[in-house]
């Protein structure tokens, strides 16, 4: 059973590092929920990975891996599904650019300025829109199948981000330094253009970038 679990995880590492471009071992075992060193070595060893300056990232044979992951998911969920996931994630995704943008700047009668989050009732009512976007996107990633596992974890690490801006880190809103809230829905986006066979130029050319 060991080895089954370790054959169908490997795929999923594989994705992360694509998705990533170049990615620490570390931030690998974050995105997919368990310590991913040793099948980075694998990976390495086999080819489908290299090593670089502080991680690593995807190599060209390594694209087949990925491409087989995707295939699989595809297969399992089919395009019609995947499609209808989609056009619901950019529904939400309309409502939390919005609110990312609300959260950097506020309006100071006809102009727009930074927020110095100096105003708790004004960041209140907008972490209070997120928690609103929030429930609409676990809804979301609970109607995957347990068989695309890397797809739900971001619930888990949407939970945690939106956890620590409740306990007062405003950097986990949309601080690219860690973990937060942003960055993860970044990636979340970034995976399904990639398993819906989109791309990031096309979908911001349509207004449905992050």
């Amino acid at each position: 059973m060991a080895t089954s679990t370790a054959l169908m995880q490997k795929p999923d590492v594989a994705v992360v590092v694509k998705l990533k471009g170049r990615v620490t071992a570390a931030g690998v075992s974050e995105a997919v929920g368990f310590d991913a060193s040793k099948m980075l070595d694998e990976l390495s060893a086999d080819g489908h990975v290299e090593p670089v300056k502080a991680g690593f990232k995807i190599t060209p044979t390594g694209l087949d891996v990925v491409n087989e992951a995707l295939d699989a998911v595809r297969r399992d969920v089919g395009d019609r599904q995947l499609n209808e996931w989609y056009g619901a994630f950019c529904t939400i995704n309309a409502d939390f650019k919005a609110t990312v943008t609300d959260w950097q700047l506020r309006q100071a009668g006809d102009t727009a300025v930074l927020n110095d989050h100096a105003d708790a009732n004004y960041d209140g009512a907008v972490i209070a829109r997120l928690q609103v976007i929030h429930a609409s996107i676990v809804a979301l990633l609970d109607q995957f199948p347990p068989s695309i596992r890397r797809y739900r974890r971001y619930r888990n690490r949407l939970d945690e981000a939106l956890c620590k801006l409740l306990g007062g880190q405003r950097q986990f809103m949309a601080s690219p330094a860690v973990e937060s809230y942003h960055s993860v829905w970044f990636e979340l986006h970034e995976e399904l253009i990639m398993l819906c066979g989109l791309t990031r130029a096309g979908e911001a050319e349509a207004g449905r970038g992050c």
